[in-house]
């Protein structure tokens, strides 16, 4: 079986780093690229067509709302799981309804976190972070 293609777009590099090490944990799964900001993000999605996006939300020069509409208009089909700050239900459904497979909030449990990146490996939709009710994670 094939491994799971992952591109990393986060503006920090210390977070992009912690994803590869987490992402390590899981060996279905291989980071095959990195962006730190939202333009360099649509030019590596559009380049390497990964599985699995893993998507900040604030991302700098594209956010991740308009990333989502750029991508699926150049048809780039990839599985964006967005991660974030806002405990905003508003924000994770506009996402959705632009494509996304889901949003996690950056301050979720470890175990939630590959959980939800195995699930949309898997081509689930729909996960949101258990924040997003105000209950905690």
């Amino acid at each position: 079986m094939e491994p799971v293609r992952v591109l990393v777009a986060d503006h920090f590099a210390i977070r992009r780093l912690g994803y590869r090490e987490v992402l390590k944990q899981l060996p279905e799964v291989v980071v095959v690229g990195e962006a730190s900001n939202g333009r360099m993000a649509l030019r590596v999605a559009q380049k390497l067509l990964p599985d699995v996006i893993l998507l900040e939300h604030e991302l700098p020069g594209l956010n991740a709302l308009e990333l989502l509409r750029r991508l699926r208009a150049c048809g780039v089909t990839s599985r964006v799981l967005v991660f974030g700050r806002s405990t905003r239900p508003a924000d994770a459904e506009a996402l959705l309804r632009a494509g996304a497979a889901g949003y996690m909030h950056d301050y979720d449990e470890l175990d939630l976190t590959l959980a939800a990146i195995r699930g949309v490996a898997r081509g689930e939709t729909g996960w949101l972070s258990p924040r997003l009710a105000g209950k905690p994670a």
